[in-house]
């Protein structure tokens, strides 16, 4: 009897031990794994944090204390008519780590300018002072190029903003859009969506101090480290064949780098210059190629290329720069008392630029044709 106690005794210890084994040993892996799980999502956002402070310094406010783009901006209508052209300066001032104060000066482009010694010359300008960049950044960098927005004015109209750098000197273009009703319909409630209104393209240099066309020369012989806003670009150099590398951002992936070996012909959205649909916003000034939604709607069930806004340069023959950045708009939201609806903020679905290289002429029809036979 009292083996038999024993053995029952010793077989409860055991069982009793691999119970607690088997509770124990999960539980101090599952807190080690939320420790580390953490840990990695801490290092993740001040990775992600010192990578775009990073690209900024590289790309954009190079200088050790202040950067200085001179240049002119100049606002589109929705039919490609200038509305409003003026020189600016745009200054970065570091002001300490992740700080940097902004400061745009704009000159009025009526100014008036006296040879004789008894007259002077008159101009004016206004000091726009920004909100200085901290983090969390407002801008999305990528490469050399970054993503502002979108924002909603107070006017109600949401604003986008590419921007590419290259060399010293940079494009930047601001897209806005107003809501909008559909033809037939009281423009009350809820817009139907966003029209397109106008752009604002900047053509800025750190590298040219007057931003003047005599400081520059430029032609086949054109130097590819350097950028050139007034060289002549025929159409025919949209179609050259280029490689060279893609930096993407998505909210769930983050940041992911690309090679590409050549840009397929799907992919060249830059060589049509109209847009790859009849929703399409697009305007081509020489050297940059601009393209937009014409009408964001309203809903979930929209279309992937009413959502994108793009942006070409060719700063030399050598070279040639993108950005397409996809934007979340119009989206609705019931109430939680199930009382109407009301429209979300826009968002950032993604965004992406490439740094792209030429490397052969664009083969003519003819040899294509040659090829499929």
């Amino acid at each position: 009897m009292s083996t038999v106690c024993a053995l029952f005794i010793l077989l409860n210890v055991a069982i009793a031990i691999t119970t607690l084994t088997a509770f124990v040993v999960p539980n101090s892996v599952q807190a080690r794994n939320k420790k580390l799980s953490a840990l990695t999502s801490s290092d993740i956002d001040e990775e992600d944090t010192n990578r775009q402070w990073g690209l900024g310094k590289k790309h954009h406010w190079t200088g050790d204390k202040s950067t200085i783009y001179r240049g002119t901006a100049t606002t589109y209508s929705m039919i490609g008519d200038v509305l409003l052209t003026n020189p600016q300066t745009f200054v970065y001032t570091r002001a300490g780590t992740n700080l940097v104060n902004q400061e745009l000066q704009i000159h009025d482009a009526e100014s008036t300018t006296s040879d004789c010694t008894s007259c002077y010359s008159s101009s004016s300008s206004r000091v726009l002072p920004l909100p200085p960049l901290t983090s969390p950044l407002p801008l999305r960098f990528a490469s050399s190029g970054f993503l502002s927005g979108p924002s909603v004015l107070r006017s109600g109209a949401m604003s986008t903003e590419l921007c590419l750098s290259y060399a010293g000197s940079r494009v930047r273009c601001t897209f806005v859009h107003a809501p909008a009703w559909e033809k037939g319909k009281p423009e009350t409630g809820i817009p139907d969506g966003l029209r397109f209104l106008r752009c604002t393209v900047v053509k800025e240099s750190t590298t040219l101090p007057n931003f003047d066309k005599s400081e520059e020369v430029g032609g086949e012989d054109a130097d590819p480290e350097k950028a050139y806003f007034f060289r002549p670009t025929p159409p025919f150099e949209w179609q050259y064949i280029h490689k060279g590398t893609s930096w993407t951002w998505g909210p769930s992936k983050g940041d992911e780098g690309w090679a590409l070996p050549s840009v397929e012909e799907a992919d060249a959205w830059h060589s049509r210059p109209r847009g790859d649909g009849p929703n399409v916003w697009s305007l081509r000034l020489g050297s940059i190629l601009l393209q937009c939604p014409d009408f964001l709607p309203r809903g979930t069930n929209v279309s992937v290329l009413d959502t994108l806004f793009r942006l070409a340069w060719i700063p030399n023959p050598h070279r040639m720069l993108r950005a397409e950045a996809s934007v979340i708009a119009m989206r609705e939201i019931e109430m939680e008392d199930g009382d109407g609806v009301r429209v979300r903020r826009p968002e950032r679905g993604s965004f992406r630029v490439d740094i792209l290289e030429k490397v052969g002429e664009p083969e003519s029809q003819l040899e294509k044709e040659q090829q499929q036979t």
